[in-house]
Formats: structure tokens, sequence, C-alpha cells
């Protein structure tokens, strides 16, 4: 190798390198022995992979004057782009890659120069290139070290592409054994009857694994359309939801403008009770029974009658004292007016005994009786509280018929009694003058007096009449009325 190196080496006649252009030295190199292991005979192959691994990095530097070599500098073939020892880029990237094509070629002749005077043992080299000692050192080192790899690599090669061609010819022998069927049993030999056994397998795992597949995408696609059911169940229900969420909201904004106005109308009522409490406050005050009735029970005046509305209240007539029917039936009217009005106030009282206080010519009393036994309709009784002036005669009496008065008492006790139990919670309550029952006042019982007996009945008028004047100075306030 050393010997045909240096053949190389002084063959050619230009003055540059082929493969690094650099200048032929003006005195050739003494020439070296030969080497103790020349390279035997062998044939090459130069497949890409091996010219890149083993000729891609070149030392090599541009022609300078003194013709140094610097080591640090290289030629990648893959990019063709220029590297130094720092990894940086210059920018001739075409001029750079036109020169590392150029050194491959180089290369590649090189080493068909070695190839050919190995084989053919003699030591000449091509005439016309000259190769400078470090490349032919390089290219040398490159075929040693990379031969046996090429080898193994080219049987390699050499045996997956008979594999290979095997496969295929078995395929098509198969595929046209499909074609003509029907003359298989003459055409074929007891070779191509395993071949054909062997593809008839493969074709039916083949067919198998389409129709697994198939299968597979059917049940895929029931799946698909059984998700998009579902989606469209999900989309409706969603636009069932929105749409019971949207009437929800409507609902609800309807609510609330009500509970607002609920809420005015109910701040309206609470001021309207507030004054209704206020102005009820203020009645209760006032004692609203004494402003149409002014009853006098003093003995001050003239002939100690009780007054009512300036009226004497009597239970006979006084011709000395001036004393005639028609007053004493006003003032029992005044009287029967006061009672009326005081029944009124008290809503839940309820008596058998009604009084009429604006009849003509005088007040009545009527006294509702049980019903008789057989009958449905109740039997009444209606009483004159004074004289019937278009009935009376020069012979008629001149006092209150006694059932009347005895009526009226009743009435009035009932009345009282009634006030009292509702107003037993009352402290302020004043106290009833004259204890009285339906037919006792003072105690007298007026069921035992008689008609002469003048001076107990204007006892009973006058006791009346102070009970009245009681009742006439009771407050509104009443839980009744509240």
């Amino acid at each position: 190798m050393n010997d045909l190196l240096s053949a190389a080496a002084h063959t050619s006649t230009s003055p540059f390198c082929s493969i690094c252009t650099r200048s032929a030295p003006s005195h050739p190199p003494t020439p070296k022995t030969a080497a103790t292991n020349p390279v035997k005979s062998r044939s090459f192959a130069f497949p890409h992979g091996i010219l890149e691994t083993s000729f891609v990095n070149v030392p090599y530097s541009p022609p300078s004057p003194n013709n140094t070599i610097n080591e640090n500098d290289t030629v990648g073939i893959s990019n063709g782009v220029r590297r130094n020892g720092d990894t940086e880029r210059n920018d001739w990237y075409g001029s750079e890659m036109y020169e590392a094509s150029r050194r491959m070629e180089a290369m590649i002749r090189a080493a068909e120069e070695f190839v050919r005077a190995d084989g053919d043992d003699s030591d000449s080299m091509s005439e016309g290139y000259y190769y400078c000692r470090s490349c032919l050192d390089r290219v040398g080192r490159a075929l040693d070290e990379h031969s046996s790899l090429l080898l193994d690599e080219c049987l390699s090669y050499d045996e997956v592409a008979s594999s290979e061609e095997q496969r295929v010819e078995s395929i098509r022998r198969a595929l046209s054994g499909l074609v003509d069927n029907t003359n298989l049993d003459c055409a074929v030999d007891e070779g191509n009857a395993v071949e054909w056994c062997v593809s008839t397998t493969a074709l039916d795992q083949f067919n198998q694994e389409i129709e697994a597949l198939t299968h597979a995408c059917q049940e895929q696609e029931k799946e698909l359309q059984v998700l998009q059911n579902l989606m469209q169940d999900q989309l409706n229900r969603s636009k069932a939801l929105a749409s019971q969420e949207e009437n929800a909201f409507h609902a609800l904004n309807a609510v609330e403008r009500d509970m607002h106005n609920f809420n005015e109308e109910s701040h309206h009522v609470s001021n309207m009770c507030s004054s209704v409490m206020a102005e009820i406050d203020a009645l209760s005050k006032v004692k609203l029974v004494s402003v149409p009735f002014h009853i006098d029970v003093s003995n001050n005046h003239v002939g100690r009658y009780p007054l009512i509305n300036n009226l004497r209240l009597a239970y006979r007539t006084n011709e000395k004292a001036n004393l005639h029917h028609e007053e004493i039936n006003t003032a029992w009217v005044q009287a029967a007016q006061l009672v009326a009005f005081t029944c009124g106030l008290y809503p839940r009282f309820h008596s058998s005994i009604r009084i009429i206080p604006l009849s003509y010519p005088c007040a009545k009393i009527q006294i509702m009786t049980s019903a008789v036994s057989g009958r449905d309709d109740t039997s009444k009784r209606v009483y004159n509280l004074g004289w019937d002036m278009q009935a009376c005669s020069e012979h008629a009496n001149h006092h209150i018929p006694s059932p009347s008065l005895i009526a009226f008492l009743s009435l009035l006790c009932q009345l009282v009694t009634h006030i009292l139990a509702e107003s037993n919670l009352d402290q302020g309550l004043p106290c009833l003058p004259f204890e009285m029952s339906p037919t006792c006042i003072d105690g007298v019982d007026v069921t035992k007096l008689l008609d002469s007996d003048i001076a107990s009945w204007s006892s009973v008028v006058y006791c009346t009449a102070v009970n009245l004047h009681w009742l006439s100075k009771l407050p509104v306030k009443m839980p009744c009325i509240l």
C-alpha cells in the first residue's frame, strides 16, 4: 500500500492534488519501503453509507501561501457547509458544496485506482492525476477499516433481496392462480400446490381480518349512531331545560314584581292601620254617648226630677209642677234612644227585648216570648213607654204603664251586665251606682209594686236615670269595638 501511495504521489505531473488541490512539492519525497502486511486482493463496493462515514470529514483548508494543513478544518458532504473548530458557519454555501462534490469524486477515483492496482499487482497509477500524501493516507485507512463491514452489508443485502424476491414470486403465483382457478389442478405441480396452500391460508387470514375489521366498523357505526341519538336526546333535554329555566325566570320576575307590589300595599295598609289605631285611640278618650245625651241627676233644680236633654223623666204627670204627658213621653223617647244607641256599640249583645225609640206617638218595647207548643212562630208583646195621646181620654191614667217600665229595666240590666262582662279586665271602669237585676234595682222589686205606689216608682225612675247617666259616661274603647 505504501508503494502504491508513493507511486500515486509521483505518477501525476499535475502541480495540484486532485482531492485537496494543494500544490505538488518541488522535490518528490524519498520512496519508502513496502508495508509488511500488504492489502489482499478483494472486490469492493462503495455504497453511500461507507463514503459518508469514511470520506466526509476530510482535512481541508483553502490554498494558502505556505500550503499548511489545518487539522481542525473539515468539509461536510451531507450539508455542504464548511465548519471550523468553533462550529461557526460561513456564507459560501454553494461554492463549498461544489468543492465537496468534486473531492468526493476524486476520492472515489483514487480508491478505484488503489483497488485496480492491488488486483493487478502493479504499482502504476493513472496518468494525469496527482494525490497528496495526506489524502492518500486518508483513503487507504478508510479502505482498510471498512472493507469487512462492506462485505457483511453486501451479504445481508443479498439475503434480504433474495427473500423479498421469493415472497414477491409466491404472491404473483397465488394471484395468477386466483385468475385461472378452473385449470389449477392440471397446471400446478407439487411445489406449486404447497405454495398455493400457503397463499390460500394467507388470503383466508386476510379475509378473516377484513371481516373482523368490517364487523368492528359496523359495531363502531352502531355505537356512533347510538351516541348521536343520545346526543340528540341531550340536546332536546337541554332545549327543554333552557325553556323551563326561561319560564322559571319569567315566573320569578313576576313573583318579584308581585312581592314588590305587595310590600308597597302592605306598607300602605300598615300606615292606614296606624292612622286608624290613632283615631281609635283618640276616640276612646271621647265619651261619645254623652255628646247627644246630657243627663242631670242632681237635686239642685226645681221638683228634684232627673233631666235628660232638659226634659224631666218621671213616672206620672204633675199639674202643680206643670209636668204633662208630652214632656214625659219625649223624655222617655230620649232614654230609649240612649239605650238603643249603646246597644249598637256592642254588636255581640243580644236580647229578647227590643226597644223602638222613634215610634209614634211614643217609644215602644217589644218582648219576644217562646213559641207556643204546636206552632212554629214566636209570640211577641208590645208595650208603650208612655201614653198614646190619640187614644187618651180625660179619665186616662196619669202614670207610665208598669209593664213597660219593668221591660225597660230588664233590658237595661242585660245591657249593663254585658258591658261589665266584656270590660272585666279594664280596671279604670267606674262602678255602677245602683245594683240592679232584671226585676230589681237598689233593692226594690218592681214586680211587687202597685201602680198606686207613686213614691216607690219615682225612686225606681230616679235610680234608672242615675244608671243611664253612668252608661252615657262610659268610654267608647271596648273590646267589642276593637
